[in-house]
């Protein structure tokens, strides 16, 4: 069965966005009006997590990064930067080997498409339980080193996922040496 490539990338959790929602609807101030539309249209762009395949000089200032984390943490690192490289890693050997299969470059190009967004969904399950705590006016897993670092590290991640977030960051970052930022970005994120 083919996966399904994830086009419309949200770039702020429908989830988020559904608690300030009425009746499914949601007010948006765009160019000096307001609307409303409904939360699966709101914060989308198409393949906003679409993968960028990186360059060895992307690699390398990468692994330059990593290598500045204490050693507890930078396996786990390395093992994030193979998540966003091996959909390419993939394609480089369909390549190579000469076959010509549509349908497994449509899978290929459904995992560049949907690794990222699938990362925020795994990421937004664990902080779901999290949230409807709060909601429910529950703030006692912040007393639990597990439930209070899940928590800080879903709404960081929720901070890094957005398109401002996004366009700041990569701003601030050009120029910086043998880096694109845009390539890197996903798995600096």
């Amino acid at each position: 069965m083919q996966p399904i490539k994830k086009r419309r990338h949200h770039t702020v959790w429908r989830h988020y966005l559904e608690a300030w929602a009425t009746g499914g609807r949601i007010a948006c101030w765009r160019r000096r009006s307001i609307f409303t539309t409904s939360t699966v249209n709101v914060a989308v762009e198409t393949d906003f997590y679409r993968l960028r395949e990186m360059s060895p000089d992307d690699l390398g200032a990468v692994h330059r990064l990593v290598a500045a984390f204490p050693d507890s943490i930078r396996e786990l690192h390395h093992g994030w930067l193979e998540i966003f490289r091996f959909p390419f890693q993939v394609m480089a050997a369909y390549r190579k080997s000469g076959m010509r299969s549509p349908a497994l470059e449509d899978e290929i190009d459904a995992a560049i498409c949907n690794a990222e967004e699938d990362l925020h969904a795994a990421f937004e399950r664990s902080a779901f339980p999290l949230l409807e705590a709060l909601r429910a006016g529950d703030a006692t897993f912040f007393q639990t080193s597990e439930g209070y670092s899940t928590f800080i590290h879903f709404v960081a991640l929720q901070h890094f996922r957005t398109r401002a977030r996004q366009e700041r960051t990569i701003a601030a970052l050009q120029g910086f040496p043998m880096l694109n930022v845009e390539r890197t970005w996903p798995v600096l994120r």
